[in-house]
């Protein structure tokens, strides 16, 4: 009787979600890694000058993807 008022599409679907997220973000820290002395762009105030590098957003990257999980 409880089986008959579950309804599972949602649960595939979030099933379905997290495989996607989880491919991605192994993607994406495989390709930080293959990258990381990449040179993005340069800041410049003034006398001041900032090169940025992949590395340098290793924080942002983390908070958007998750932890790396060690691959390397």
């Amino acid at each position: 009787m409880i089986l008959r008022e579950l309804d599972l599409k949602e649960a595939e679907q979030e099933s379905l979600e997290s495989v996607i997220r989880e491919i991605i973000s192994k993607s994406f820290w495989v390709w930080y890694f293959m990258n990381t002395e990449r040179r993005l762009t340069t800041l410049r105030w003034w006398i001041f000058r900032k090169t940025f590098v992949v590395r340098d957003l290793y924080p942002v990257f983390e908070l958007l993807f998750g932890p790396p999980n060690n691959q390397s």
